[in-house]
């Protein structure tokens, strides 16, 4: 009984693993275009926006979160100035954020 309960724990570990991989695999892949360059922030900035609901993507988001969710062709995450770039060159706008929740901090609003 003891070993049938560690195959099948032993099963479930594998099963998880392997869509772990699947989706890094999903992630890296659509991080570059055809021919395996790098796509551009604004396309991953795009790709991001249509890949979330509405309700998340008409958020006010900081730079810090967006820079979190995209790749950078030198380093593991862009810089803060070259997303910036890319969020300008989109239409965004950065404003501050006077509430009391939101303390002064910046946040960036997409043109919707």
């Amino acid at each position: 009984m003891l070993q049938e309960y560690r195959r099948h724990l032993r099963a479930l570990v594998e099963q998880q693993e392997r869509e772990r991989s699947a989706e890094a695999a999903a992630r890296q892949t659509s991080r570059y275009d055809t021919l395996g360059n790098l796509k551009p922030l604004t396309e991953q900035i795009t790709e991001l926006m249509l890949s979330l609901p509405p309700a998340q993507r008409d958020r006010p988001w900081s730079i810090v979160d967006l820079q979190g969710r995209l790749q950078g062709r030198y380093k593991d995450r862009p810089s803060l100035g070259n997303v910036g770039e890319a969020l300008r060159a989109l239409g965004w706008t950065c404003q501050r954020d006077w509430t009391m929740n939101g303390g002064g901090r910046r946040v960036w609003l997409s043109r919707t």
